[in-house]
């Protein structure tokens, strides 16, 4: 995945924020093996990394969606030659978490 080359553009700015990525298979290709619709929603923190961890594992490389803010990813679209993949985020709350370790670790 080294080669590959990733294009992100904003398609709307406005909430919810919607972009787009293409995926090129080399820095010199001219067309896009995949492209990713994403639309965002305004989040108390960023969890982008939450979607990238799951479902953009191999294309780790690429940081351009991280940087993008604090957003969800609320539903992806994705287009692979001629299928279609959709995500739709159904329920997103926070919660307070609380780990409580014991003082003797046996590891």
């Amino acid at each position: 995945m080294k080669n590959y080359r990733y294009d992100l553009a904003e398609i709307s700015r406005s909430s919810p924020k919607k972009v787009l990525l293409k995926v090129y298979s080399s820095k010199r290709a001219k067309n896009p093996i995949s492209e990713k619709e994403f639309t965002l929603e305004k989040a108390n923190k960023n969890l982008i990394p939450l979607y990238k961890s799951e479902f953009l594992l191999q294309h780790g490389e690429n940081q351009k969606m991280l940087r993008l803010g604090n957003y969800i990813v609320s539903k992806a679209v994705e287009k692979y030659k001629s299928r279609t993949c959709e995500v739709v985020l159904k329920e997103y709350k926070n919660v307070d978490l609380k780990i409580t370790l014991p003082s003797k670790l046996k590891l």
